[in-house]
């Protein structure tokens, strides 16, 4: 009889303890509160993510302060530390080119690239490309991102080697492109348009995802002289329904490519 008394008593004593654990509506409501009052934006100066500059001991990151978010760039081998670019005058070119209104102290690059010599950023913002040099202080809108929401071609109509934006100089002198299955360069300055290669073909024609040697399209070979050296793939055996019923080809399912530098 007293062990039954025993363990009821202990039974009671628990379940209390429980319920006391519990705590009550207010308790709740002040622990969520902290979670506002500790929260992650409020953090700063912390969570250096590092973004390796391909060929280089040097990092981009972004640092979060009071003021807002800051790019900044790290030379492991100097071990210095300053502003990737000028927030104040990509914010104003940016508000140029786009028409709206961006906060230098909030500025959001995406999918950013950064050549080795710090001075040509590429990224996207607002849903365009665009390659930023800052010494020059010169933006330019390489093109939109392909819209998702766009109705999806059946796959035999259907290329994604066919359309992409023009590709820019890293010196912001000219842009590559591909014209009627070729290849075409022009001079930013005056307009004027050069053709690079002449076999291009509805069935044999080069892709429109140029690449230079260097990652960020077409380069100058070598500094100081007026040379663009293009590289390019080059794709064969695949053509569109319509386009080979134009050409008078034998549509194939499989295509090859190789590649081919091309020369101003």
């Amino acid at each position: 009889m007293n062990v039954c008394k025993l363990g009821l008593s202990i039974a009671m004593l628990l379940s209390g303890g429980m319920a006391f654990a519990q705590g009550t509506v207010d308790d709740y409501n002040r622990a969520y509160a902290l979670r506002e009052k500790f929260s992650a934006n409020k953090v700063f100066y912390s969570n250096v993510t590092p973004q390796w500059i391909e060929g280089t001991h040097q990092f981009w990151y972004v640092r979060n302060t009071p003021e807002g978010r800051i790019y900044v760039s790290v030379n492991a081998d100097k071990k210095s530390r300053k502003e990737l670019f000028d927030h104040k005058r990509l914010a104003s070119a940016l508000s140029n080119a786009s028409g709206k209104e961006v906060n230098p102290e909030a500025i959001q690059l995406e999918r950013l690239r950064v050549n080795p010599s710090l001075d040509t950023l590429r990224f996207v913002f607002g849903n365009q490309c665009w390659m930023y040099t800052t010494r020059k202080n010169q933006l330019v809108n390489e093109g939109s991102l392909p819209d998702r929401n766009a109705p999806q071609k059946h796959w035999m109509e259907r290329d994604d080697e066919k359309e992409a934006a023009p590709v820019t100089s890293p010196d912001g002198k000219y842009t590559a492109y591909i014209k009627n299955q070729n290849v075409y360069v022009k001079e930013l300055a005056t307009g004027k348009e050069k053709q690079l290669s002449l076999d291009g073909t509805l069935s044999n024609y080069y892709s429109a995802y140029i690449r230079g040697q260097q990652e960020g399209g077409i380069l100058q070979n070598p500094p100081g002289r007026e040379t663009i050296c293009v590289l390019c793939r080059v794709f064969s055996g695949r053509s569109t329904p319509t386009e080979a019923a134009q050409a008078g080809i034998c549509q194939t399912g499989r295509r090859t490519s190789f590649q081919d530098t091309l020369h101003l």
